[in-house]
């Protein structure tokens, strides 16, 4: 992956979420509408969007990312996390049609 950038409402609420979330961590703010973590070898940009573009711009938004974990078993532990962190909108750990297991969560800031 290396990089992605995401737009979001609040950027505070979204660093929080994925510094909680994940083995991310901060690797740079240059402004209050910008932020940067990395992995060790990836990074995730969060820029702020205005809430009249985030309203109007649904479809143009990044719909989700997909990270590789040591083992299935892995999947399923942070899937276990992700649910005790409180996330909403979320499917459950499947096996797809590749043969990956997977499963979705949202975002805080995500409606």
């Amino acid at each position: 992956m290396r990089h992605v950038a995401l737009k979001v409402k609040n950027v505070a609420q979204s660093k929080t979420f994925t510094k909680k979330s994940s083995a991310w961590t901060w690797s740079g703010e240059p402004d209050a509408e910008n932020v940067y973590l990395s992995s060790g070898c990836d990074n995730i940009a969060i820029h702020a969007v205005s809430a009249n573009f985030a309203a109007s711009a649904e479809e143009k938004q990044l719909d989700h990312l997909g990270f590789i974990v040591e083992s299935t078993e892995r999947v399923k532990e942070l899937e276990r996390e992700f649910i005790a962190k409180g996330c909403a909108s979320f499917t459950r750990s499947k096996r797809t049609a590749t043969a990956a297991r997977r499963f979705t969560a949202r975002t805080p800031t995500a409606s």
